[in-house]
């Protein structure tokens, strides 16, 4: 059965070597460059990284059909399906010192796996945008270039966490579909297209479905017949991940479906966690924090693709950038990092839009204001930040000044182009983009060498110390009084520590106390024995059962 789209007819066996593959190779490595500069030089941070990492560390530790079931602290591990955990466990193994020392694998090996897989996205966007604007070679640069300088793509593409891996396999799994376009001929796509899908269900399960509903929609807009026969080879390959969930429910019963409802669909949906309480706002803010200096384009590149809603092209922009939103938004649970999926919507919108202004010295009306739009608010946010990089260099602007180089590289960069870019000439507008490409990367490198690219979310105090005099001590089963359990604190103290801040008692052995005052003042640690302390951080050995601090 022939699949071919109402607006282009491709015969050419060859058509994807005809995309720019080499500047599309240049601009990958440039994205390693970011993503692996000073990677290990900062800890494993909050929640994800560090359950990451010890449910990893766990399977590398495993052998057999063992490896296939994660845990954490030797418990059933629900919470995500394991097939980023696979990859970085098998970089440990090959990476990792097996001579029985005990010793943790670094940050470096921890974090490689998820930063090389999420550099992909950069080069599989712009093949994407030339699939769908077919000889388009500068649509298809300016959108990869686009994913190379968004400071979200490059902060969570370093993490060990799943969002920069999810972000490649998703756009590689939307270029395969839209590659195919006879299913007979195909088979090996569609084929490949069921083993990416495999993956997905395997890296973050229930978005397989708004990532696949996206796809299926455009697909079926342009598809003047459809046969079943080239579909079974794409069954075919989804078989491994569907198997894997079939597997794990016969193994643990109820909890595995904790990873489609508890801790999944059911969770994100109706339930408001710690930080959510702005709900779908955060979605909105994280665009708007993100998207610089690109952000000014999103007007123009959805007046492209409402233009082109009956072309391919249009409808791509529009399923993706709508159905993935529909997906994200209306979410009760909301962190910053669940806005992720967006970013491969919002470059593929903004990269033709980017491109028009190169094109187009004498746009039309509609066109031309939106161009207008683009290039004030990019002189606006440009100021902006330069005045501020001054401001935080010459220590007006108090406690920031260590943002200046940051500041300064990229609000110089930026207000180059923006003026740069006011010209009729084809030459001053390249240049204009490449000095806006250029304050991006430079000032992701200066981010990325420093300290700022690893906020965490409402943590105050850093667990480095604290696992030293832990480890100092040789302590072993602790209790922490206060609800301040962090996994990266476990993962480099190497054992689960418990709160007990809601029991009666406390209990008999070592526990982690913090607050200077009350642990000073306290009478009824008399009986325990102080035995390491950090700053307001005290380590004490309780040779019996005392009351709890919380009872009177």
């Amino acid at each position: 059965m022939k699949v071919f789209y109402k607006d282009r007819k491709i015969n050419k066996e060859t058509y994807f070597f005809e995309a720019p593959l080499l500047p599309l190779f240049l601009i990958w490595i440039i994205s390693c460059c970011i993503l692996f500069f000073a990677l290990g030089d900062l800890p494993l941070r909050d929640f994800d990284e560090g359950t990451v990492a010890r449910v990893s560390y766990e399977l590398s530790q495993r052998s057999g059909i063992n490896k296939l079931l994660p845990t954490i602290w030797g418990e059933p591990y629900l919470n995500k399906p394991p097939g980023l955990h696979w990859l970085i466990a098998n970089f440990i193994n090959l990476s990792t010192d097996k001579n029985g020392t005990g010793q943790l694998p670094s940050e470096f090996v921890i974090r490689f796996v998820p930063a090389l897989l999420s550099t992909f996205v950069v080069p599989i966007g712009g093949l994407i945008q030339w699939k769908l604007r077919p000889s388009d070679t500068t649509s298809c640069l300016t959108t990869s270039a686009i994913l190379l300088t968004l400071m979200p793509i490059a902060r969570h593409g370093r993490l060990a966490m799943l969002d920069g891996t999810l972000l490649t396999v998703m756009a590689s799994f939307w270029l395969i579909i839209i590659s195919i376009h006879n299913q007979k001929k195909n088979r090996f796509s569609l084929f490949l297209a069921g083993l990416i899908s495999s993956f997905l269900l395997l890296l973050k399960a229930p978005l397989m479905i708004p990532i696949g509903i996206s796809a299926l929609i455009p697909t079926l807009l342009n598809t003047k017949k459809w046969s079943y026969s080239g579909f079974k080879w794409y069954c075919l390959g989804i078989i491994p991940g569907i198997s894997w969930h079939v597997w794990h429910s016969f193994q643990r019963g109820a909890g595995a479906l904790w990873l489609w409802w508890g801790d999944g669909i059911g969770r994100v949906l109706l339930e408001t966690s710690s930080g959510s309480g702005q709900r779908f706002i955060v979605p909105f803010i994280e665009i708007l924090e993100g998207g610089w200096p690109w952000l000014g384009l999103l007007p123009l590149g959805i007046y492209i693709a409402f233009q082109e809603r009956t072309k391919i092209s249009g409808q791509w922009y529009l399923s993706t950038a709508i159905i993935m939103a529909l997906a994200i938004v209306p979410l009760k649970t909301q962190y910053p990092w669940y806005v992720h999926p967006l970013w491969v919507p919002f470059s593929l919108i903004c990269g033709p839009a980017l491109s028009s202004i190169l094109k187009y010295r004498r746009p039309k009306s509609v066109q031309l204001i939106l161009t207008k739009f683009f290039q004030s608010t990019l002189f606006i946010i440009s100021v902006a930040t330069t005045l501020f990089g001054i401001l935080a260099f010459f220590g007006i602007a108090k406690g920031l000044e260590s943002y200046t180089s940051i500041a300064l590289s990229t609000g110089i960069f930026w207000l180059i182009g923006s003026i740069l870019l006011l010209g009729n000439r084809l030459r001053i507008k390249k240049c204009a983009i490449i000095s806006l490409i250029t304050g991006n990367i430079i000032g992701l490198l200066i981010l990325m060498g420093s300290n700022f690219w690893l906020w965490e979310l409402n943590e105050s105090w850093s667990v480095i110390p604290i696992s030293k005099m832990i480890n100092d001590s040789e302590a072993i089963n602790i209790k922490m009084y206060g609800s301040y359990g962090r996994p990266s604190l476990n993962w480099y103290s190497s054992q689960l520590i418990k709160d007990f801040s809601n029991n009666k008692l406390v209990p008999k052995g070592w526990i982690l106390l913090n607050n200077q005052n009350k642990v000073q003042n306290n009478k009824k640690l008399t009986s325990c024995k102080s035995v390491n302390e950090h700053i307001d951080w005290y380590l004490y050995y309780c040779g019996e059962q005392i009351k709890s601090f919380d009872s009177k």
